[in-house]
């Protein structure tokens, strides 16, 4: 409901809708006295879900309903409100982020191709991936009403934000929840379906470990076949992968009357559990700028640590020099404003300290440019305090400047990191293409990959290594100290 609301609202009067409903007395529009029409609307339009939703809850579970939304709203509140610090964020995080992301429909934020989520979701969340597209086909089948409805939201989720102008990662996971919602009825019902005390007597356990060592044989041979050529422990190995294909083929039919076949199935579910949380581990736990990971939109590299930890240890935590300059006037760090993301949440307290300023190294020429902006064209006087460290971007500090003779300046490093992007069609220009003959170009891209045995390899050695023939794009600084 809010997302239509979000969608709509724009070609509603909302005014007349407003003025129609409220009473005389209170007004709405834009002034200090009045109510936004905005604010009423999400007012109304937030109450009258929740409300929906308590009444559908409690006649559904009744109590159970009540609890299990209390845990929710409570986890909910918690972190959209920084553990209960900022109250705002119950109305940002429920209306305003929505707002925000429909707002970005028209800038197309990252331009990203149409199969943009069809290259991030295998690399993180395989395990729901194959397995709600498995239990789409078997609810579909079996016409089950609650395995219908989750194929649904799944699928239409994964085309809403496939066709939306913004792809970003982060959104994966608004894309993966419903999967796994899916995912996990199915090896639900996959579970319930075995009689375990026959189908194990009968050697349905097995099957729990066939069918993963054979996945993976076959795939350390389709990884050999890609590089240099194929040895003796290669065809060994392909060979034990079709014998355990075949045993497991005959246990599945010697188990069928306990259903045991479906065994096979867990075993897959426990190998790619444990392939998404080792991806999970390294996207989340490396701290270096080691792993290229595509769910990086924009970051920080890790350079930025180690000059702010530089900063902490020689200058914010140093003991002030009071007889240069009162300690509450000086600012012995200037950084430039173009790096103030992500460096301002680093040096937070240190600005609001006043021991670091943000400002502007721009000349005139440059767009944005003010009469705030220092170009390092004058050398300072006598009088004037100079500061302790300067810090650029690398645009910036390869001008040179009068000012800066007196700094040494440091090796180039890190200050944002982009993903390659590897996986685009070269030499696309999406946006002056109509869509016949971009989806024509992209199924050619598609079909060159298919067929190159180096497009196979660099696939796995992304998909299991986190290997690129690419680095990342990066925005550069550098740092001049006294």
């Amino acid at each position: 409901t809010a997302l239509y609301a979000v969608l709509f609202t724009p070609v509603l009067d909302l005014q007349a809708v407003v003025d129609g409903i409220l009473p005389r007395e209170i007004t709405i529009g834009a002034a200090s006295n009045g109510l936004p029409a905005n604010y009423v609307v999400a007012l109304g339009v937030l109450s009258g879900t929740i409300i929906l939703s308590v009444v559908v809850g409690v006649r559904w579970l009744g109590g159970v309903w009540l609890v299990c939304a209390g845990i929710f709203y409570v986890i909910w509140a918690a972190l959209y409100t920084t553990l209960f610090t900022n109250l705002a964020g119950l109305f940002s995080g429920s209306w305003q982020g929505m707002g925000y992301w429909v707002a970005q429909q028209d800038v197309a934020r990252g331009n990203q191709p149409w199969y943009y989520y069809f290259v991030g979701m295998p690399v993180y969340e395989l395990l729901p991936v194959v397995f709600a597209i498995a239990g789409a086909f078997y609810f579909i089948k079996r016409g089950d009403i609650l395995g219908l409805l989750l194929t649904l939201w799944a699928g239409i989720t994964f085309l809403a934000y496939s066709t939306a102008s913004e792809k970003m990662p982060w959104l994966l996971v608004n894309i993966t929840l419903p999967m796994i919602f899916l995912a996990a009825k199915f090896l639900g019902d996959l579970v319930d379906s075995v009689r375990w005390g026959q189908a194990l007597r009968l050697g349905a356990g097995a099957l729990f470990l066939l069918a993963p060592l054979a996945l993976l044989g076959g795939l350390f041979f389709l990884y050999a076949y890609t590089d240099s050529g194929l040895g003796a422990q290669h065809w060994t190995v392909l060979a034990g992968s079709v014998f355990a294909v075949l045993t497991g083929a005959y246990l599945v039919r010697v188990t069928s009357s306990a259903r045991g076949g479906a065994a096979a199935a867990l075993g897959v579910a426990a190998l790619l559990l444990g392939f998404g949380v080792w991806s999970g581990m390294r996207a989340s736990y490396t701290y270096d700028d080691s792993v290229v990971e595509i769910l990086v939109y924009a970051q920080g590299g890790s350079d930025l640590q180690e000059t702010f930890a530089a900063m902490d240890t020689q200058i914010f935590s140093a003991v002030p020099d009071t007889e240069r300059q009162p300690f509450e006037t000086r600012r012995p760090v200037e950084v430039d404003y173009d790096v103030w993301y992500p460096f301002q949440w680093y040096v937070r307290d240190a600005e609001r300290a006043g021991q670091l300023r943000f400002t502007c190294f721009k000349q005139k020429e440059d767009d944005g440019w003010n009469e705030g902006c220092n170009s390092l064209d004058e050398k300072p006087g006598e009088e004037d305090f100079v500061p302790d460290l300067l810090m650029m971007t690398s645009d910036h500090a390869g001008r040179g400047g009068v000012e800066l003779e007196e700094y040494d300046k440091s090796q180039s490093q890190h200050s944002l990191l982009w993903f390659p992007e590897s996986y685009r069609r070269p030499t696309e220009a999406r946006q002056e293409e109509e869509w016949r003959d971009e989806l024509s170009r992209d199924f050619d891209f598609f079909k060159d990959v298919a067929t190159s045995r180096q497009a196979w390899r660099d696939v796995m050695e992304y998909w299991i290594f986190r290997e690129l023939d690419r680095d990342w794009f990066t925005g550069d600084y550098f740092t001049f100290q006294r």
